[in-house]
Order: structure tokens, then C-alpha cells, then sequence
């Protein structure tokens, strides 16, 4: 893999991170009332749906990695890396929030878990969910997990992405996103946000120079249409939202659904030509870099941080849409700074156990 694949990877890693963090901020609209402020969430459309595509740069990332990760290292190695860099971390990280949450409630009670009421099963259930049905205590740490287990079975996935024509890898991925599995939980969101995207990112992987080629041969008018294109379909990704918020109407929620995959996909590609028509100078582009070593600091961090500045806002500061523009812009660049300082403190003064909580990273 060459410098500039090097660097797109820690592009899209620093933007997918930044891109989780994003997402969660929009929770302020639970604490407040969405339906009094519809009109922002509309406004902010281009940005929640890039937010939401936070999780899937991961997956694909993942998914382009694997492929050489598989090669050079073999299953049963691969296996035992993954341990060390996913399984172990993922344990450490829910043990620490459990500690959070029992020492929460003895101050606050209501406000964080009584895990003082669960059997022994249940606190297990409670504290690391259940693969692909039930998230973690810690809902973003179900991301680690399912990495974990997708690792487990990428030798399968690999083997029919080999086998199989690109076009019904392509079908298959599309199938996954597009029609929820009722079985598992959230209707399938853990499955439609994982699976798919990491066999797109093998499929790069296995065709990257095919498709470098066709990008350089993009000319940048028609980039900029793609990229038009993708922001109209947000507006109406958002448009989509709030009508089926105030409906009860299920065919207007999987309308939905189809529609946001759509977007989240346009808004994938979009980004995937950017990356490629990037300057390397940017000042953009070395923040993204910056954040990009910490972003495993960042993602298992940064949800307690920003739902402690949305809790005193909203409990000290009376709400209006202008308020709540602003907070959702700024409260991610705070907590990101935030967890930065703690991952530079960590790394330099406790670097042997930073590299335990990190997988090494």
C-alpha cells in the first residue's frame, strides 16, 4: 500500500470520527422536543447525513484493510491480533463505564443505570448487550464489537467476494442496506451499518486501480454534479424525516429508510471522489490526519462528554433554534479537543496502558 493510500486511510478514519462524533450531538434534540424545532433539523440535513456516515467510512476502511491484513498475516494470527486490538479494548472500555454508571447512580439516581438490580446474566446482557441484537451499555462501543465479529467470519466474506461476480457483491450489499432484517434489533441497524459496507470495502480493495483510474478520468464538472446531487437528495432526505415524524404512517418510514441508505451512499461516493481530487497541502486535510491518530480515544469517549454539555445547556440556558445551530456545530469541536488532551496525557505519561486501552493504536 503507497503513501497516498496511507494518507486517504487516515483521512477517512480522522472524517469518520469527527463524523460520530457529529451524529451524537443532534441528541440535544431529545432533551429539548425535535418536533419544536423540525425547521433546524431540516436546515442541518447536508450535515446529518454526513454525520450518519460516520460508522460505514469505518466499516469500509475496515473492509479495504482486511483484504491485506488476511494475506500477510493469516486467519488464527489475524484472529489473535484482533483480540488485542478490538476484543480487548471493547471489555476494558464497558468495565469503565460500568464503574461509571454504578458510581453515577449512587450520586445521581434515575439519571445513570441501577445495575445494582440486575441478576448476574442480566448485568452481562446490560453492560455488553447482545451481538447484532441488543447494543452495549455504551451504545457506540457495538461498533467495536461487530467489527470484532465480522473479523471472525471475513474469511467467508472475503471468499465469496473472490467467487462471485463484483455486480452481485454489489447486489448483495444493497440488500443488506436496503431491507431490514426484523430479527435483529433497531430493525437491522447494526446489520445494515456493518456487513454492506465492509464488503464495498473489500470490493475497493480487490479493485482499487480500476477505480483510481475511472476517478482521475472523472472530469471535475461532473464531480461537482455528483456532489450537487448528493446535497439536493439531503434536503430531501430531511424533508422525508420530518413528515414521517409527525406520521404514523410505517410505508412513509421505510420510505425513509430506502432514501437515507440512498443519501448516506451519494454522500459516500462524493466523498470517496473528493478525497482523490484533494490537495495534499490543505489545512483540512492535515486536521483530518491530526484527529485521525487519536480516533480511537475520540469514538470511545467522546458520548459522555457531549451529553454532559447538552444536559447543562439545556438545564441553564433556555433553548431557541439559533442556540441549538450554534451548540450542535461547536459542542463536537469541544469534545474532540477535549478527548484529544486526555489521549495526548494518556499517551505520554501512561503510554504501556494507553496502548492496552487502544488496541495498540
Amino acid at each position: 500500500m503507497n503513501k497516498s493510500h496511507n494518507a486517504n486511510i487516515d483521512i477517512l478514519k480522522g472524517l469518520a470520527c469527527l463524523c460520530v462524533v457529529y451524529i451524537h450531538s443532534t441528541n440535544i434534540f431529545t432533551y429539548v422536543g425535535e418536533s419544536k424545532f423540525a425547521g433546524l433539523h431540516l436546515i442541518l440535513s447536508p450535515l446529518l447525513v454526513l454525520a450518519n456516515c460516520g460508522v460505514p467510512i469505518f466499516f469500509i476502511v475496515s473492509g479495504y484493510l482486511s483484504q491485506n491484513t488476511l494475506e500477510k498475516y493469516g486467519y488464527k494470527s489475524m484472529i489473535l491480533k484482533k483480540v488485542r486490538t478490538l476484543l480487548i479494548p471493547y471489555i476494558i472500555w464497558n468495565i469503565f463505564y460500568m464503574v461509571i454508571e454504578y458510581a453515577g447512580n449512587l450520586v445521581l439516581p434515575g439519571v445513570f443505570f441501577d445495575l445494582t438490580k440486575e441478576s448476574v446474566i442480566g448485568l452481562l446482557v446490560t453492560i455488553f448487550g447482545i451481538p447484532f441484537i441488543k447494543p452495549p451499555m455504551y451504545d457506540p462501543l457495538w461498533f467495536i464489537r461487530s467489527l470484532f465479529l465480522i473479523f471472525l467470519i471475513s474469511p467467508i466474506i472475503n471468499y465469496i467476494v473472490r467467487k462471485v461476480h463484483w455486480m452481485i457483491s454489489i447486489v448483495i450489499s444493497m440488500l443488506l442496506m436496503f431491507f431490514n432484517i426484523p430479527i435483529f434489533y433497531n430493525n437491522g441497524f447494526f446489520v445494515n451499518r456493518s456487513v454492506p459496507f465492509f464488503i464495498i470495502g473489500l470490493l475497493v480493495a480487490m479493485n482499487r486501480e480500476k477505480i483510481h483510474i475511472f476517478i482521475v478520468k472523472i472530469h471535475k464538472s461532473v464531480a461537482g454534479v455528483i456532489i450537487v446531487l448528493t446535497i439536493m437528495l439531503t434536503y430531501l432526505d430531511g424533508y422525508i424525516y420530518n413528515l414521517m415524524k409527525q406520521s404514523t404512517n410505517n410505508d412513509l418510514a421505510f420510505v425513509y429508510h430506502i432514501l437515507n441508505m440512498i443519501t448516506i451512499c451519494s454522500m459516500l461516493c462524493a466523498i470517496y471522489i473528493l478525497i482523490n481530487l484533494k490537495k495534499e497541502d490543505s489545512k483540512i486535510i492535515r486536521l483530518l490526519i491530526y484527529v485521525s491518530g487519536y480516533s480511537f480515544m475520540i469514538y470511545v469517549l467522546h458520548g459522555k462528554i457531549v451529553t454532559i454539555l447538552q444536559i447543562l445547556s439545556v438545564k441553564l440556558i433556555t433553548q431557541n433554534m439559533f442556540l441549538m445551530f450554534f451548540e450542535i456545530l461547536i459542542f463536537p469541536i469541544i469534545a474532540v479537543s477535549i478527548n484529544i488532551a486526555i489521549a495526548y496525557v494518556c499517551k505520554r505519561y501512561l503510554p504501556k496502558t494507553y496502548s492496552i486501552i487502544t488496541g495498540g493504536r
